[in-house]
């Protein structure tokens, strides 16, 4: 197994709404539990959908578990935008 999935990998996920403003930020917990990616737990985190015209800054590309989660949880899919650092 790549030693990289040991442990928490530094992974990090921030939903900003329209005017800029961090309404939640969540890390990557996935060193135990697989699925615990940075973006699920700002999804369980955040409780209700993403609102409309808001942006999730994520310093690695989504997977496809957490692409079909954002889309589900986007309260307006065509005006919501993800932007990431790294393609994976």
């Amino acid at each position: 197994t790549d030693p990289r999935y040991k442990k928490d990998r530094d992974i990090w996920a921030r939903l900003i709404d329209s005017n800029g403003v961090t309404l939640l930020q969540c890390a990557n917990t996935n060193g135990k539990i697989k699925t615990r990616h940075a973006e699920m737990n700002l999804i369980q985190g955040f409780g209700k959908k993403f609102p409309a015209e808001s942006h999730l800054f994520v310093s690695l590309k989504p997977c496809r578990m957490c692409a079909a989660a954002i889309w589900e949880n986007a309260e307006d899919i065509e005006n919501f935008k993800v932007i990431y650092i790294e393609d994976d």
